[in-house]
């Protein structure tokens, strides 16, 4: 999908969500050690996601919550974020069902990415002037922080 140059530097970030979400999806299929999968998760959720998660939210709250056509797309956006910060909290305490709460992190994680591409971004597009997308890409470009992919042990390595 051809996304404005304004959010691009967000659709870059969502494709490295994905390979996470990925790798931990593997990471549960080859019975890896949820503790290393929880490292994980927390150290992507804390260095990377609550970044992108604030990045989002300057971005687009501002300049679209006014209009009634994205109010639906802003709220599930920023009531995943939420969700994201309790399912966090959860992982950090040790929950007696770890490999659960893994797995539902990797599946909001890929939902929450495909919400964003194929709905949100679409009608930030649509709604927004070009000189809000423009305004838009001067703070994204500026604080645009690349996620690291780089984990040791790859537990979700063959």
């Amino acid at each position: 999908m051809k996304r404005h140059p304004a959010l691009e530097t967000l659709s870059f970030e969502h494709h490295d969500a994905l390979v996470i979400a990925l790798r931990l999806q593997k990471g549960l299929q080859k019975n890896a050690d949820p503790q290393v999968m929880k490292e994980y998760a927390l150290s992507v959720y804390q260095k990377h996601l609550t970044h992108h998660f604030h990045q989002e939210e300057q971005a687009l709250l501002d300049a679209l919550k006014s209009n009634p056509d994205v109010g639906p797309a802003l709220e599930r956006m920023v009531a995943e974020h939420q969700q994201f910060a309790r399912l966090a909290q959860t992982m950090a305490e040790n929950p007696q069902d770890l490999k659960a709460a893994i797995q539902e992190y990797a599946d909001l994680l890929n939902a929450h990415v495909r919400f964003e591409e194929r709905e949100l971004f679409t009608l930030a597009e649509k709604h927004l002037s070009d000189a809000q997308l423009q305004e838009i890409s001067a703070y994204l470009h500026r604080e645009h922080a690349p996620i690291n992919k780089d984990w040791q042990p790859p537990f979700w390595a063959d």
